[in-house]
């Protein structure tokens, strides 16, 4: 068995049948994928400035940095009981997450494609989820993999496309019961590298293949901080 099937083998040991399991299975998660995404976004912060703002009442790390972390613990609070409960991606749920994540943020606009209508995006997004949607089996990581891609291709917001697929893919994959995965800072090339891939012929093996290696990394981390 792989280092990733060990990693699936060991989330799918956890009792994370209720909203409140899970939610104690994935605190330090949050932290580590909160601080990754805001390093991602050129935010500078550190991991105790994330776990003041997720955990600490009246904490407050100032400016962008702040904003965007607690954007990210309100994404979460939406998330966790959606996840518990199995909800599926929607058109509506994707919006909200987007919504929330650009909330008082000065935001740098995203590459949109002026090729299609906001009616036609809004119509590939409804096609791109039920794809998705209808995949439930073995690689759902490949499927999350597409989603992320995906939606970075179609950039249907104004702002923080990318940092709405890493989430929701990790809500995604938390819904078939698979582990969920940080995309670390120290990887951006690879990772936008692999979503270029992409974009150029469709080719999803870069992104899968680091997303695979990401949520190895994730857990071994996670493991060695308990």
């Amino acid at each position: 068995m792989d280092a990733y099937e060990s990693t699936r083998e060991y989330w799918k040991s956890k009792d994370v049948s209720s909203q409140e399991a899970l939610a104690a299975e994935l605190q330090t998660y949050m932290v580590l994928f909160a601080w990754q995404n805001c390093l991602l976004e050129d935010l500078d912060v550190s991991a105790d400035e994330v776990r003041a703002a997720f955990f600490e009442d009246g904490a407050q790390t100032p400016g962008e940095a702040g904003r965007l972390l607690s954007n990210q613990r309100r994404c979460f609070e939406l998330l966790l009981p959606l996840a518990a409960a199995g909800e599926d991606l929607t058109p509506e749920l994707v919006e909200r997450v987007n919504a929330l994540l650009c909330e008082g943020m000065d935001i740098e606009a995203d590459d949109e494609d002026d090729s299609l209508t906001p009616e036609e995006l809004r119509e590939a997004l409804v096609t791109l989820l039920g794809e998705v949607n209808a995949y439930d089996g073995p690689e759902a990581l490949r499927a999350a993999a597409y989603f992320a891609a995906k939606l970075e291709y179609l950039q249907p917001f104004t702002g923080f496309c990318g940092l709405t697929a890493r989430i929701l893919a990790s809500h995604f994959l938390l819904v078939r019961e698979e582990p969920p995965l940080v995309f670390f800072e120290k990887d951006a090339e690879r990772y936008f590298d692999a979503l270029e891939t992409y974009d150029i012929g469709e080719d999803l093996r870069p992104l899968e293949k680091l997303m695979r290696e990401q949520t190895v990394e994730t857990w071994k981390t996670l493991l060695s901080r308990k």
